[in-house]
C-alpha cells in the first residue's frame, strides 16, 4: 500500500515538476534558458553535468531545483533531496520547490519532514488543493485516520467533483467509525465516489468489504455482483458475492456464484469451505462431503475443514469415518481449541458402541474443562452402559446441573432426569431388599 502511494507521488511530480519554475512572468517558450530546455527534453545527465561540471558561477534556486529533479528523475533520491533543500533554502516562498522536496521526502521514507513541508504550504495557502491531497495520501499508510479525514473533508468541499479524494474520504470515514451515524455517512461518502467514477474498482470494493463489515449482506451482495462485472476474472468477487448470498440464506445463488469463485480459482479451500456449508444447508450432503474433502487438501493444517468433513459423515452416519476425521482434527488443535474435537468424538464411539474409547475422550475433556456438558453426559451414559450404576448417576447429577442451562439439551434433560430416577429407584428397591434380610 505504501509503494502504491509513492508510486502516486512520483506521477505527480513528473507532471508538475516543471510548475511556475521553468519560465520567469515575462518569458515565452522561445526564451527558455538551457537548463530548463534540457530537462524538458529529458536530458537529465546534460542538467547534471552542466550544473555541477561546467557552470562556473553559483547556481541560483531554479538551477538548484532542476539539478534535484534531474536526480530525482534518474531514480537517485538522496543527490535529488540535496539539490531541492538548497533550492527552498535559497527562495522558501517558491511552492513548487518546496511541493516536490515534500514529495520526494516521502519517497525517501522521511515522512515526518515531508509532513512539516506540506503544512508550510497550507499554512500559507489553505486552500492549495494539491499540497492538501498529498498530504492526506502521506496520512494514509500511517493510518491516522482522523487526521485523513479531516483532510480529505477539506479537499472534498474545494473540489467535489474530485472522485478520489471522496474515495479516500470514505476509506478514512470506514476506518473510524463508530455510531450508526458515522456508518451512514461512510455510504454515503461511498455512493459519491462511486456516482463520479463508475468504473472505480476501489470504489466497489470499499462499498463491500465495509457492508460485509457492518453485516449488510444485500447492500454487499449487490457491490460484489458489480465487481464480477467489472472484473470477471477475479475469483474474490465471486466468492465474496457468494459468501454474501450464504448470509441471508440465499444458498442456492450462493453455490452458483461459489462455483464460479472455484472455476477461476480451484486452489481456495475458504472457497471449498463455504460451498460446502450451502451443501450441508440445503441438505445436499454428497455435494457437501466433497466440496469440505477438497477443503481439506487444500488446507490440511485447519482442524475445522476436517470437523466439517466429519460431521458431513455423521449426517451420512458413516460413524467410522467421522471418527478418522475428528481424530485428525483433535491432533491440530491447538491446547484450548480441542474440548468441542473431544466431546465429538465421545459422542461417535458412544454411538458406535466404543464404550471404553468414549470413556477415554470424555476423561480427556473433562481434564481440561470439568463442566463440559456433553462430555459429562457421555461420561455417564457410558459408566451406565457398564452397570456401574454409582459413578454413573453421581455423572448424570453433575450433566443434570449443566444441561439445564441451555435449552437445546432439553432432550438430553429429559433422558437424565429418567435415567437418574430409574437408578435411585433401584438403590432403593436394593437396600429395602438387603434390609429385609
Amino acid at each position: 500500500m505504501v509503494t502504491q502511494y509513492k508510486k502516486i507521488f512520483l506521477l505527480l511530480s513528473v507532471f508538475t515538476g516543471l510548475g511556475n519554475s521553468v519560465f520567469s512572468q515575462n518569458q515565452s517558450y522561445g526564451e527558455i534558458d538551457r537548463v530548463p530546455k534540457m530537462y524538458i527534453e529529458g536530458q537529465y545527465l546534460n542538467v547534471i553535468n552542466y550544473l555541477e561540471n561546467e557552470k562556473k558561477e553559483p547556481l541560483t534556486s531554479n538551477e538548484y531545483y532542476f539539478l534535484g529533479m534531474s536526480y530525482a528523475q534518474l531514480k537517485n533520491l538522496k543527490k535529488a533531496l540535496t539539490g531541492l533543500e538548497k533550492a527552498v533554502e535559497l527562495d522558501s516562498l517558491k511552492i513548487i520547490y518546496r511541493l516536490n522536496f515534500a514529495r520526494y521526502l516521502f519517497q525517501y521514507g522521511r515522512t515526518n519532514e515531508a509532513i512539516t513541508h506540506y503544512n508550510f504550504i497550507i499554512d500559507k495557502d489553505s486552500t492549495n488543493i494539491i499540497a492538501l491531497f498529498e498530504l492526506g495520501m502521506v496520512n494514509l499508510p500511517l493510518r491516522d485516520f482522523e487526521e485523513v479525514k479531516r483532510i480529505f473533508t477539506k479537499v472534498c468541499s474545494l473540489n467535489e467533483n474530485d472522485f478520489l479524494a471522496r474515495y479516500y474520504l470514505a476509506l478514512s470515514q470506514a476506518n473510524t467509525a463508530s455510531t450508526a451515524e458515522d456508518s451512514s455517512n461512510v455510504f454515503i461518502s461511498i455512493s459519491k465516489a462511486i456516482s463520479l467514477n463508475f468504473e472505480y474498482i476501489p470504489s466497489w470494493e470499499l462499498a463491500g468489504s465495509f457492508a460485509i463489515a457492518s453485516k449488510n449482506y444485500m447492500y454487499g451482495f449487490g457491490q460484489y455482483i458489480r465487481l464480477t462485472q467489472l472484473n470477471p476474472n477475479k475469483a474474490e468477487y465471486f466468492y465474496r458475492a457468494g459468501f454474501c448470498a450464504e448470509k441471508v440464506k440465499h444458498y442456492d445463488m450462493a453455490i452458483g456464484l461459489l462455483n464460479k469463485a472455484i472455476k477461476r480459482d480451484s486452489t481456495i479451500a475458504n472457497f471449498y469451505s463455504h460451498l460446502g456449508f450451502c451443501y450441508f444447508a440445503v441438505g445436499e450432503f454428497d455435494s457437501a462431503l466433497v466440496a469440505y474433502k477438497n477443503a481439506v487438501l487444500f488446507d490440511d493444517v485447519n482442524p475445522a475443514n476436517d470437523i466439517n468433513v466429519a460431521l458431513t459423515y455423521e449426517k451420512l452416519d458413516s460413524l467410522n469415518k467421522a471418527n478418522i476425521y475428528y481424530e485428525s482434527a483433535l491432533q491440530k488443535y491447538p491446547y484450548d481449541k480441542i474440548i468441542y474435537t473431544l466431546e465429538k468424538l465421545a459422542a461417535v464411539n458412544y454411538r458406535l458402541g466404543n464404550f471404553n474409547r468414549a470413556l477415554i475422550f470424555c476423561d480427556r475433556a473433562l481434564n481440561l474443562d470439568p463442566n463440559s456438558v456433553q462430555s459429562l453426559f457421555y461420561m455417564a451414559c457410558t459408566l451406565d452402559r457398564f452397570n456401574k450404576t454409582s459413578k454413573a448417576l453421581e455423572y448424570y447429577k453433575k450433566a443434570l446441573a449443566e444441561l439445564i442451562k441451555d435449552e437445546k439439551f432439553s432432550k438430553e434433560t429429559e433422558y437424565v432426569n429418567e435415567q437418574i430416577t430409574q437408578i435411585e429407584s433401584k438403590v432403593k428397591e436394593r437396600k429395602f431388599w438387603e434390609g429385609s434380610k
